[in-house]
């Protein structure tokens, strides 16, 4: 099993943080697992909304993405895809980029259909991508962990790959902030 850990610190303020972590030359077609440890001054945290992006070095996002193009209506919740492979890209809970415009998934319905929150503005034949929800891993404490079902998260061996992690956790107590240490990042990698 290849493994690229990136232990470290990062105090962020604010309601959500959004972490990067790199994968070198990892291996084409190997099963990936993806997982992160949250914590508030060093107490688990068991109820962050955690979400991933893949993107190479040349800033194209890698995963989530897809064939095709996709449509939707202003104001509407219904994308409609054209060639599109929704049902192995996304899941209800991930979501999915528009332009500039980013929506929660409710439901993916076909290969070329889904239901999203409201999207503001109209697009037509747009290109598309996404963050993927990863979910808390019950075995440990404040752990999230996401095996994709894609094989194809890294499409070539010897590049670098950068990993967008955002986390969003509702302030406690008294503090309208949030100091949130991540304490590790780990890409394990199993062909």
């Amino acid at each position: 099993m290849v493994n690229y850990s990136s232990p470290f610190v990062l105090a962020n303020i604010g309601p959500a943080l959004e972490a990067t972590s790199y994968v070198s030359s990892p291996v084409v077609g190997a099963t990936t697992k993806f997982s992160i440890k949250i914590t508030r001054d060093g107490n688990p945290v068991n109820t962050a909304l955690v979400t991933l992006q893949v993107e190479n070095m040349g800033g194209s996002v890698i995963y989530p993405t897809g064939p095709g193009s996709v449509t939707n209506a202003a104001g509407g919740t219904v994308v409609t895809g054209t060639a599109t492979t929704f049902l192995s890209t996304f899941k209800a809970g991930d979501t999915i980029t528009i332009g500039a415009q980013n929506a929660v998934i409710s439901t993916v319905t076909s290969n070329t259909s889904m239901v999203t929150a409201p999207l503001s503005s109209l697009h037509v034949n747009s290109t598309y991508s996404g963050y993927c929800l990863i979910p808390r891993d019950t075995q440990f404490a404040a752990m999230y962990s996401f095996i994709p079902e894609s094989t194809a998260i890294f499409p070539s061996a010897g590049e670098l790959y950068k990993i967008k992690w955002n986390i969003i956790v509702a302030a406690q107590g008294i503090y309208p902030r949030l100091v949130l240490p991540v304490n590790h990042i780990v890409v394990a990698q199993e062909p």
